[in-house]
């Protein structure tokens, strides 16, 4: 670890709360497994402020222990708002395991929770759906591949331009003639 990770961590273990808080905002490589690990152990911190910074930096880090961490959060964070924040990025990283989950907070208690559980559901929501869409694609037959290509361009007009330009080369390169003709009407207003 270099000096800079040395001086993160000292300051992840400060006795200030927001001194932590500051270590968390502007971790030194999200990359480092070292880091990855302080920032999980932060989730256990006594300051309901330094577990909320906490979670929300587990938004950026795509691994297995960031998301059980989150999911526990989740499931046992007494802070509200800490808790919505783990809601948050869990939506940033979660698969479709957790989308019954952050549905069921769609009526929590807290206007907070609730608010982190609607914007985390649309980012896993589109992330697993536009996966599924991708799949049903590649394996399906020509009327299935031709709705899958329609949602991914709705998508992309609508959220991601880059899922649109995929679905429309799919079309351009789409072999079955029917397939290509239903997506040529999908397309055809999209421009």
């Amino acid at each position: 670890m270099s000096g800079s990770h040395d001086t993160w961590l000292s300051a992840l273990r400060a006795p200030e709360p927001l001194d932590r808080v500051d270590a968390l905002e502007a971790p030194p490589d999200l990359d480092d497994p070292a880091v990855q690990v302080a920032i999980v152990a932060a989730m256990a911190d006594e300051d309901p402020l330094v577990r909320l910074a906490a979670a929300e930096a587990l938004g950026a880090v795509t691994t297995e222990a960031s998301r059980t961490a989150l999911r526990r959060s989740v499931a046992h964070e007494t802070d509200p708002l800490a808790r919505a924040y783990a809601v948050s990025s869990l939506g940033q990283i979660g698969t479709h395991d957790d989308l019954s989950v952050i549905i069921g907070l769609l009526e929590a208690d807290h206007p907070q929770l609730r608010i982190h559980a609607g914007a985390a559901l649309a980012r896993l929501g589109l992330r697993v759906g536009t996966a599924v869409l991708l799949h049903a694609h590649a394996s399906g037959a020509a009327d299935t591949r031709a709705a899958a290509v329609e949602a991914l361009v709705q998508i992309g007009a609508d959220t991601d331009p880059a899922v649109g330009a995929w679905a429309r080369a799919a079309l351009a390169h789409e072999s079955d003639a029917d397939a290509a003709a239903a997506l040529c009407t999908l397309s055809d207003g999209d421009d």
